[in-house]
């Protein structure tokens, strides 16, 4: 009888130091509550775009949703890039799948052959097909969302933003950050109360990484009307929002930290949230 209560201790005391070891890993994935946006790039051919919208909105956004109720993601939507525009343009539409933590962006496109087979009928499948006659991805990122500001009655994503692209100061990330969170973001929250516009996001590119990338950061100002981006001048809340710090003094905190490379004004297209 000792053997066996001997034995049974010995496993027992094994499990708990295996569980003690794994806890770790376990707290750790079920504390990562950080927000990324893993955006794809689509260039669609002008004539293929009533087929390119038929595909997304009738085929994949049934994907979409199936993902979302399986926890898989935390949201997709689909922007068209209004400007720039032209034959020249590397891209001409973005999707963004909303995940909550790292390890659920490896999980986007698990399981999908799964999904087709519940929710797409035989028509749907072979649409599908047909995918890459109608699109072609040009290239896909992962993006860390630092920090969001959003309207009180949010119901749906705004219908327009612009996407600003920054290339960091060398040494300057942490001094960019703060400007962004403590010098800017209160303007933006100041401007999004008083309905000039739907939110602000901040976001920090992980994936590519390397020296060779344009460009380390990006913001997201949303509206939800065309003429709020035309009238989306901040200067007039410096003073109100910063009282004794000249506008002088706020410009040049801005630019000496980041140059704004490039800006995009997309145009939503559907989503599932």
């Amino acid at each position: 009888m000792k053997n066996v209560y001997g034995n049974r201790f010995f496993a027992f005391v094994l499990i708990l130091v295996i569980a003690l070891i794994m806890l770790p890993d376990h707290l750790n994935a079920q504390a990562d509550k950080r927000q990324f946006l893993v955006i794809e790039y689509l260039k669609v051919k002008p004539t293929m775009r009533g087929s390119f919208l038929k595909l997304q909105k009738d085929v994949w956004k049934k994907v979409e949703q199936e993902k979302l109720k399986q926890g898989k993601i935390d949201g997709w939507e689909l922007y068209e890039v209004l400007y720039p525009a032209g034959t020249t343009a590397e891209y001409n539409y973005v999707m963004y799948h909303r995940v909550v933590g790292w390890n659920a962006i490896e999980g986007i496109s698990e399981g999908n052959d799964d999904i087709f087979r519940k929710v797409l009928s035989k028509e749907d499948l072979a649409l599908m097909g047909k995918s890459p006659d109608v699109e072609e991805m040009t290239k896909k990122e992962i993006w860390l969302i630092e920090d969001k500001i959003s309207r009180a009655a949010y119901v749906a994503p705004a219908k327009y933003h612009a996407a600003n692209f920054m290339d960091v100061t060398d040494g300057k990330w942490d001094d960019y950050m703060e400007m962004e969170k403590t010098l800017v973001k209160p303007i933006h929250e100041e401007h999004t109360r008083t309905g000039g516009r739907a939110g602000w996001t901040l976001l920090a590119l992980r994936e590519p990484d390397g020296s060779a990338r344009a460009y380390q950061a990006a913001t997201f100002d949303f509206f939800d009307r065309w003429s709020d981006i035309g009238a989306s001048d901040l200067s007039d809340y410096y003073s109100q929002i910063h009282p004794g710090k000249s506008p002088e003094y706020i410009t040049n905190k801005i630019t000496g930290t980041r140059s704004l490379i490039r800006q995009e004004i997309r145009k939503l297209v559907d989503y599932v949230q």
